[in-house]
């Protein structure tokens, strides 16, 4: 794929799949990459050692209109290292990525759309989309009048939780030889994809495509589920803060948001805790512990009084959202060929 490929039909985009025993999604997930409308993409799939058909699936895929890179771990690799394997395996003249689970979809056009904006401006490093998530459109938070972003400015929306739902393993990025270097931090398990989103926007922008071209997957067979839920993001989402917040606030900003994420960890550690759920909450106070942060009786009865302004708040913001994000259901259908069918 030499320069005369790039000029006749755009910049090479590199769609990297990682899976691991994907048997019950991954065709449907070739399938919306060989069904992309843009002609120049090559999809790289790593099977990390997998023990179902995922092998024969990526074997009959191939000879499609989309040419498939892939390889094969001969050892089970933990999943930030295969994540890392797995973009390592981009062709050097790759312009941009797009990173696609092994269980999640894209419209037809979504790669067509993103280079589209993206091509729009050379300081853009990344893109992203509308994502469906259980058949319903996520909140973005942004204003719909332009489609381009200061990378700071994105950055701080989504650590003071403006920007909710960042489906960051459907980051779409400009290629270079630091993003495809490890690019996915190994310290901040398993909110790696979002820390490496906040640690590239720095002086850099951000595009937004107002179109559900994203369809991101939850099953109880995925590896979300396999770590606990949701509940496994509240501790690396505070350290997300930790980590770009100093940079990104004036100290009197980031000792608010600090205090006020505090107050909601410590919420969710006594319903743990009154649930039974010792792991979780062990994990979190430990977690706490390392960053030099106790909690006593007197943290927790604040937690519980700050409580009510909290719920006030954020019932105005998710008015807010619910006024710009689209109600229609889009069903999975929606991100697959016309005559596609599972068997």
């Amino acid at each position: 794929m030499g320069e005369e490929m790039q000029s006749q039909e755009g910049p090479l985009v590199a769609v990297v799949t990682p899976a691991y025993n994907g048997a019950p999604w991954l065709e449907r997930t070739i399938a919306s990459v060989q069904n992309q409308s843009y002609p120049n993409i090559v999809h790289v799939i790593l099977d990390n050692a997998s023990t179902d058909e995922t092998p024969d699936m990526i074997e009959r895929a191939a000879g499609g209109p989309k040419e498939i890179i892939t390889k094969r771990n001969i050892e089970l690799l933990p999943q930030v290292k295969n994540w890392n394997e797995a973009i390592s395996m981009t062709p050097p003249e790759a312009t941009y990525v797009k990173f696609n689970a092994a269980d999640d979809l894209m419209r037809f056009d979504c790669i067509e759309k993103m280079v589209a904006l993206a091509e729009s401006d050379p300081e853009i490093d990344f893109v992203h989309a509308i994502d469906v998530f259980g058949d319903n459109a996520m909140p973005h938070g942004l204003e719909t009048e332009r489609s381009i972003y200061d990378g700071d400015d994105y950055a701080r929306r989504y650590l003071r939780r403006e920007i909710p739902w960042l489906s960051a393993t459907h980051v779409f990025f400009r290629a270079s030889a630091e993003t495809l270097n490890e690019p996915f931090p190994y310290d901040i398990f398993p909110l790696m994809d979002n820390d490496f989103i906040m640690d590239k926007l720095l002086r850099r922008k951000m595009g937004y495509v107002f179109e559900p071209l994203l369809f991101t997957r939850y099953t109880e067979q995925g590896e979300t589920a396999r770590l606990g839920g949701f509940r496994s993001y509240f501790l690396p989402g505070f350290e997300l803060l930790l980590r770009h917040g100093p940079r990104l606030f004036a100290d009197d900003e980031f000792l608010r948001l600090k205090k006020s994420a505090l107050r909601m960890l410590r919420r969710h550690m006594l319903y743990w805790q009154s649930t039974g759920d010792k792991k979780t909450f062990e994990t979190v106070s430990e977690g706490l512990l390392k960053s030099g942060i106790s909690t006593g009786v007197f943290d927790y009865a604040d937690a519980v009084l700050s409580w009510p302004a909290h719920k006030w708040k954020k019932s105005k913001l998710d008015g807010v959202l619910a006024a710009q994000t689209p109600t229609e259901s889009i069903p999975e259908t929606a991100f697959l060929p016309v005559d596609y069918r599972i068997d």
